[in-house]
């Protein structure tokens, strides 16, 4: 009989993973605590009551006397008499035959729900589990220092035995399928521990329960073990405990996927990759700015190729050197091109182009210096991204890695492959929702945005000159923003390889006009003011 409803899976609470008969699976079948099973591999639905039908409520009486047993070592799991005593698994007789008995509390600590395993891994339950509490969190008080999170029973008195039974370790009731509606029921508990950190088994289905649970703590909370085995028992049978122990502390704190530490970034940066560009701030834009401020959107706009992004990199440069803390999220290029500019800059040499003459041993002081000096986080995706993915991930950035400033390259391709026939509209959204997030955050952000075509035969890479009117896509970046930076190509008399940073909007002191002239150094890969950069 095939399931054919979500009725009994929404109303009933999930109890243990079981073999199914069915397709062979060893763990793809699901017990509740209604007594129907379910398998998620072949969707076979079985229930105890014969007459039942698929899509009806199963009323079964449940067994609420619990059984009575004697604790014991388990040889064969490793687990000790001691622990066994002090976790309360017990060996039982039942039904004629010898059952490992875990005993659930209430909030009360009084016994109100057991599971019952036998010698053929047949899985039974007595009491009601909708009182009962993770399992052994009678055991510890909380406002604790840490909190170990496991599957199963057998993990949790196994990782409570590694840790001598100092650290507070619980077990979520009812495997990975009900693990968040667990976690959910004792979240205030959980969340009074300063960290907690989860060990799921190290499967698919484990690292995707341990993912989703991760998401419902206070950022930066919740950390996610990796273990070289499949769980925490099978380390302890493999007398592998140190490693345990080490897996605790080296946990890694959950992050949503994308979001990419510099720091971490070294063995992608040490091999040579195509050529990536790099920028950086200077004294005439300072004169007539006044500096980078928080709670401030600052877009950087210009032709193609003239040096909007190479001017951002530079300013990142420069926020790193200064040991802030700098969120970046370069939307068309990898992040180890972003990685080789940025230490390109540090070391005055264009590495993405010519890595020659730069040993390994400088390579690496310049990344220490610079995107691996713990500051620097990237976010890595390529191309158009959905507004709330990408808010999400400068709430994250802001609220978990406490940057202080964060750079977007750039802002048209957030919207440029999305199903819309109104990108201005879409624009208008997206930066006012951006504005917002800056103000509540309380970080600076800088963004590249891109110019309109302009009329004429005559474009941006002529001597163009910028304004506001030029921004792509929608006056609210100009409106929204509260500094515009133009950059232009200057070819007129000497200064033909020259380029001219004009200031287009600053609400903060009102300066508008050329601010410097810059100039390409092609040996060190950098942009330097120019010497008549002073007279402006």
């Amino acid at each position: 009989m095939k399931h054919n409803t979500e009725t009994e899976l929404n109303e009933s609470t999930f109890i243990a993973h079981l073999p199914c008969q069915s397709c062979g699976s060893s763990d793809g079948n699901s017990l509740y605590d209604d007594g129907h099973t379910f398998c998620f591999s072949c969707n076979t639905y079985a229930n105890p009551n014969k007459s039942i039908q698929p899509n009806q409520k199963v009323n079964m009486q449940i067994n609420t006397t619990l059984i009575q047993g004697e604790p014991k070592a388990l040889p064969k799991r490793n687990i000790t008499l001691e622990s066994s005593t002090l976790w309360k698994y017990e060996i039982a007789e039942d039904k004629g035959q010898k059952v490992q008995v875990a005993t659930y509390y209430n909030k009360d600590k009084q016994p109100v729900f057991q599971k019952i395993r036998d010698k053929d891994k047949n899985f039974r339950t007595v009491g009601t589990i909708k009182e009962a509490l993770l399992y052994g969190q009678e055991k510890w008080n909380s406002g604790g220092r840490i909190c170990c999170v496991c599957e199963g029973e057998i993990d949790t008195i196994s990782l409570s035995q590694i840790f001598s039974h100092k650290y507070a370790t619980v077990g979520i009731p009812n495997g990975v399928n009900g693990a968040v509606k667990s976690i959910k029921n004792q979240l205030e508990y959980l969340e009074s521990f300063q960290t907690v950190v989860l060990f799921f088994d190290q499967d698919k289905y484990g690292f995707e329960a341990a993912q989703k649970v991760a998401e419902l703590f206070t950022v930066g909370k919740c950390k996610i073990a990796t273990l070289p085995l499949k769980d925490v028992n099978e380390m302890l049978v493999a007398n592998r405990q140190e490693e345990v122990v080490k897996a605790m502390w080296e946990a890694k704190v959950f992050r949503p996927d994308g979001v990419v530490a510099g720091e971490e970034l070294w063995d992608v940066v040490k091999v040579a990759d195509e050529k990536a560009k790099a920028f950086y701030p200077y004294e005439g834009l300072n004169r007539k700015l006044f500096g980078i401020r928080k709670k401030e959107i600052v877009t950087i706009t210009g032709g193609s190729g003239i040096g909007k992004s190479l001017l951002t990199k530079e300013i990142a440069y420069k926020l790193i050197q200064e040991n802030v803390k700098v969120g970046i999220i370069s939307l068309e290029e990898s992040i180890k091109r972003t990685c080789e500019g940025l230490i390109g800059l540090h070391l005055n040499k264009p590495i993405h182009i010519d890595r020659e003459g730069v040993t390994e041993a400088q390579l690496k002081k310049g990344f220490d210096e610079t995107v691996g000096n713990g500051n620097v986080f990237m976010y890595d995706h390529w191309g158009s991204i959905e507004q709330d993915t990408i808010l999400n991930k400068i709430r994250y950035f802001a609220k978990a890695l406490d940057i202080e400033y964060l750079i977007i390259d750039h802002i048209s391709i957030i919207v440029s492959g999305l199903e819309t026939n109104d990108e201005r509209k879409t624009i208008d959204i997206l930066m006012t929702r951006l504005r917002a997030l800056t103000q509540a955050l309380d970080i600076g952000v800088i963004i590249v945005s891109h110019l309109k075509r302009p009329e004429g035969n005559k474009d941006h890479t002529d001597g163009l000159k910028t304004s506001l009117g030029q921004l792509r896509g929608s006056a609210s970046i100009g409106q929204l923003s509260d500094v515009v930076i133009g950059v232009e190509r200057c070819v007129s008399g000497e200064a033909d390889s020259q380029t001219v940073c004009r200031i287009l909007k600053n609400r903060f002191a009102g300066i508008t006009g050329v601010a410097c002239q810059l100039e390409y150094d092609n040996q060190k890969g950098r942009l330097f003011e120019h010497d008549n950069s002073l007279n402006f």
